[in-house]
C-alpha cells in the first residue's frame, strides 16, 4: 500500500487549488504539502519520500526535468504531470507516466490519482521517465544551476560558482571553490548545449572554462595554451580551440 503522502509543486493558483481541494477527500490535511520552487521541491523529494506527486514543468529555480536527473528515476514518487497539450505534453503522454491538463476537473483529477495508484513501476518505466527528462531538459535549453550528489543528498550548485568543468567519460567534474569536484553524471558534450556560451568556453575537448574566472593566457609548445584561472589553477587550451582566446577576452601573458 502506497504512503499517504502527496507533494503539489504547481505554480498556477487556480489549478492547485483544485488539486487540494480533490486530495483533501483522499488524503489527510498534514499528508499534503505546496511549494512552486523547483529547490524546494528536490528537498521535499527527499525529506518526506511522498507517494505521489502533482508537478508542473515551470517551477522557480529548477524543473522537474533538472530534479528527474539530478535524484535518477528510481527515486522519483509516482509522478502525474501537470501539462496543456503541446510539444511537452507529447512527450510526456509517450512515455506512458500520468498527465492532466491545467484545467482538469475534480473527476480528472480523481481518475488519475488511481491511475498513479496503479502505476506499475520497473526498469522499463524508470528508463521512460529517464528518456523524458533528458528530452525535456535538452528541448529546455539554458540551466543556471545543476544537481549534484553530497552523500545520496541531492543539491542544487549555481553555474555561476563553477570555474571549470573536466570530462570523465559519461561523467563531468565540476570544479567550484569546494575543496573536491562536483561529479555529475552527464556528457561534456551534452552538458555544453545546456550552457551558456558567453560564459561557459570550451577550450579543449576535455574542458570548458567559466570566463568570468579566467585571469590570464599562457602561451605553451606547439601552439597550444594553458588558461589561469582567477584561483591558480590552470587549464590546456588546444591548439583546436584557439578561437577561443579572442572569446575568453583576456590578454596573453
Amino acid at each position: 500500500m502506497l504512503a499517504r503522502k502527496v507533494i503539489v509543486a504547481v505554480r498556477d493558483p487556480a489549478t492547485r487549488d483544485r488539486l487540494l481541494g480533490v486530495l483533501g477527500h483522499d488524503f489527510g490535511s498534514d499528508a499534503v504539502v505546496t511549494t512552486t520552487s523547483g529547490l524546494e521541491l528536490a528537498k521535499l523529494l527527499d525529506e518526506r519520500r511522498p507517494a505521489i506527486l502533482f508537478v508542473s514543468a515551470d517551477l522557480e529555480g529548477a524543473s522537474i526535468w533538472q530534479i528527474i536527473e539530478g535524484f535518477t528515476p528510481r527515486r522519483v514518487p509516482l509522478t502525474v504531470f501537470v501539462a496543456p497539450d503541446g510539444p511537452a505534453s507529447k512527450d510526456i503522454d509517450a512515455s506512458g507516466w500520468g498527465r492532466i491538463a491545467p484545467t482538469a476537473q475534480a473527476s480528472e483529477i480523481v481518475a488519475a490519482i488511481e491511475r498513479a495508484k496503479k502505476f506499475i513501476r520497473s526498469a522499463a518505466t524508470h528508463a521512460s521517465l529517464g528518456s523524458l527528462a533528458r528530452a525535456r531538459l535538452d528541448a529546455q535549453g539554458r540551466i543556471d544551476q545543476i544537481c549534484v550528489r553530497f552523500g545520496i543528498r541531492p543539491r542544487f550548485i549555481p553555474l555561476s560558482s563553477v570555474n571549470w568543468i573536466e570530462s570523465c567519460g559519461n561523467y563531468v567534474r565540476l570544479h567550484t571553490a569546494d575543496l573536491e569536484p562536483w561529479k555529475v553524471r552527464i556528457t561534456l558534450v551534452r552538458l555544453e548545449k545546456l550552457l551558456d556560451p558567453q560564459q561557459f568556453i570550451r577550450v579543449h575537448r576535455c574542458h570548458i572554462v567559466n570566463a568570468d574566472h579566467v585571469m590570464a593566457v599562457i602561451p605553451h609548445l606547439h601552439g597550444d595554451a594553458k588558461v589561469q584561472l582567477r584561483n591558480g589553477t590552470t587549464v590546456e587550451l588546444s591548439r583546436t580551440h584557439r578561437a577561443a582566446l579572442e572569446a575568453l577576452d583576456v590578454t596573453a601573458v
